[in-house]
């Protein structure tokens, strides 16, 4: 905001000039951007994640401060992904529209009455940085479209693979979810699409059915879903998958090229907007 205030009334938040600016300003911010970066990863997407949280974590900080005496009660949140489809969720961009839309009226205001002194640069240089910085964390908060229904992890377990005739082969997991798996083959096999089999780890008492919905590689990877789970199997899966420490691996921390190419990916996806939905709420509970 503050390059916003100064543009349309003057109000000053800095008081140097343009040299100034540019002899120590720049620098000791790219050093502290270069040292942030090494040791906590991108700088960028701690802005992005800042500009999308931010104020909603503010509005909860201030109910607390104000209304100390409410208690909410817990809900267990859904672990299912929302849906297909790219979705804009008006409720938590909200504020990333309306600081878009005053940083660029700003900055047109400011090109069509120009003052000339150093401040007028540099509030301008700023408010143009600020609304690159809102773009992205724009394209951040769009929900891209999922090709899956629950998140899945790494998992290189070894697992039995039974067709209903009776045939039987050994496999190995690629990831796995609550609600469904990719595994591999050692050679080629003939697994049919929508065809049934038993997928069984020997060294538990795992076993589910899961359907045949996918091949890659010439039938050595096959993606599948589970059915026919009941609430005893569902709880050993969802075991496995998720309180496993082998399937879990270090993340590595993003570097600022991760995050651009993250963003370039973003615009990419976005592109021609299919099965866009838009989700507003006026009650975000």
């Amino acid at each position: 905001m503050a390059p916003l205030f100064y543009l349309l009334f003057g109000f000053k938040s800095i008081d140097i000039t343009l040299g100034e600016a540019s002899t120590y300003t720049f620098y000791n911010y790219s050093l502290s951007m270069i040292v942030m970066s090494w040791m906590r990863g991108s700088v960028l997407l701690l802005i992005i994640y800042n500009l999308l949280q931010g104020f909603h974590i503010f509005k909860v900080v201030l109910k607390i401060f104000l209304y100390s005496q409410i208690s909410d009660s817990f809900q267990v949140t859904n672990k299912q992904l929302d849906s297909f489809g790219i979705k804009f969720n008006l409720h938590s961009l909200a504020h990333i529209f309306i600081l878009l839309g005053l940083t660029l009226f700003t900055i047109i205001y400011g090109l069509f009455h120009p003052t000339g002194d150093d401040l007028y640069i540099i509030n301008l240089i700023w408010a143009q940085v600020n609304l690159i910085f809102l773009a992205a964390a724009l394209i951040a908060g769009v929900s891209a479209d999922h090709d899956r229904g629950h998140p899945r992890v790494f998992s290189d377990e070894v697992c039995q693979v039974t067709t209903q005739t009776g045939q039987s082969a050994m496999g190995q997991f690629i990831d796995i979810s609550e609600a469904g798996c990719r595994f591999r083959t050692q050679n080629p096999t003939a697994l049919q699409l929508n065809e049934t089999v038993e997928l069984a780890v020997p060294r538990t008492s795992l076993r589910m059915m899961a359907e045949i919905r996918n091949q890659q590689k010439n039938g050595t990877v096959y993606g599948c879903m589970f059915k026919d789970v009941d609430a005893v199997t569902l709880w050993k899966v969802v075991n496995f998958t998720y309180c496993n420490p082998q399937n879990w691996k270090l993340p590595r921390i993003p570097t600022e090229w991760d995050t651009i190419r993250a963003i370039a990916s973003g615009l990419y996806g976005l592109y021609p907007f299919r099965n866009l939905k838009v989700s507003c709420r006026i009650n975000p509970r």
